[in-house]
């Protein structure tokens, strides 16, 4: 009798647990695949349209390229305690230079955002490289830029040293200046930025201190590594 019980009670439990077996297998096959998302590294980068705001006092430096004409969105000039004069470059291409004041005029604001909508520029990606003094920066593909600060007059009697300064690209072989200048209390910072395979931007910023006297000066220079070519105030 027990022997019979039991056998009767296993029968029993497995037709019980078969529907509700079926049952799950038809709720998992009405499930639709689950999609893994797209890893981060593998999407496209930002390309919101760079942009110059109204009413603030200009910032020296560049802040934009444009793949497009393959120039960087830029700001040089001079600022002392006498004043400022700074403009507006679009360094690369043949873009008219716009005169910017002490503030940024809502005028010359549209005429530059247009330029910057047109041409597709966007913020410069990746960091800023420094140049350091008399070494080498390596841009790759046999491109360099190197900087020499050479004391020139120790000063004194309230008098500040004097430095040569030169800056040059090595490109393959072909080698110009992009600042080459003696000053009294001067250095420059100098800065390289790539903001595709093929174009390096270097900024120069000449920091000039003396006795009742601080000015600063910014220019640039946009170098096509590919063909050994740039563009800057010494080209």
């Amino acid at each position: 009798m027990s022997t019979q019980r039991t056998t009767s009670s296993w029968i029993a439990l497995a037709l019980a647990i078969i529907p509700a077996c079926k049952g799950s297998q038809h709720k998992d096959q009405g499930k639709q695949p689950e999609v893994s998302p797209t890893p981060r590294s593998e999407l496209p980068p930002p390309t919101h349209t760079a942009r110059l705001a109204a009413g603030r006092e200009p910032a020296p430096g560049c802040f934009a390229w444009s793949a497009q004409t393959k120039a960087a969105a830029c700001i040089t000039g001079e600022r002392s305690q006498t004043g400022a004069a700074f403009t507006f470059e679009f360094v690369g291409t043949a873009t008219r230079d716009i005169e910017l004041g002490a503030t940024v005029t809502d005028d010359a604001a549209a005429q530059i955002n247009s330029t910057l909508a047109s041409d597709g520029y966007v913020a410069i990606a990746g960091e800023a490289k420094l140049v350091v003094d008399n070494r080498p920066t390596d841009l790759g593909g046999g491109v360099s830029v190197t900087w020499n600060h050479e004391p020139t007059d120790q000063g004194g009697n309230n008098v500040a040293p004097s430095h040569h300064d030169l800056a040059w690209i090595t490109c393959r072989g072909w080698q110009s200046p992009v600042l080459d200048d003696t000053h009294e209390g001067g250095i420059p910072t100098i800065t390289v930025r790539l903001p595709d395979d093929d174009h390096a931007i270097i900024e120069v910023r000449m920091h000039v201190s003396r006795e009742g006297e601080s000015s600063d000066e910014f220019t640039v220079s946009v170098l096509d590594r590919k063909a050994c070519k740039f563009k800057g105030p010494m080209d």
